[in-house]
């Protein structure tokens, strides 16, 4: 891995020739670019830092269809009557 300080993401020109000219990814820390000069580095390191989150599964429900299913007969005779 290498790390080349930079200001505001802008490396200095100085500081440009460190860039590798090959290399598997880049991350900053806010202060630093680090450039990963293999795949294993850059996925140890995404791992060590950045665990995957386990991904919850959101349901959309219709409230309108959830208020049917919870009708009584009764209602659903009033609904029908009111319909037809």
């Amino acid at each position: 891995m290498i790390t080349i300080k930079h200001t505001q993401g802008v490396i200095s020109k100085t500081n440009q020739k460190k860039i590798p000219k090959e290399h598997f990814g880049k991350h900053s820390n806010g202060s630093e670019w680090l450039y990963f000069e293999t795949k294993e580095e850059k996925d140890k390191f995404y791992a060590d830092n950045f665990p995957p989150q386990p991904i919850e599964e959101v349901k959309e429900v219709n409230p309108l269809l959830e208020a049917l299913k919870n009708t009584t007969p009764e209602e659903i005779a009033e609904l029908k009557a009111l319909l037809g």
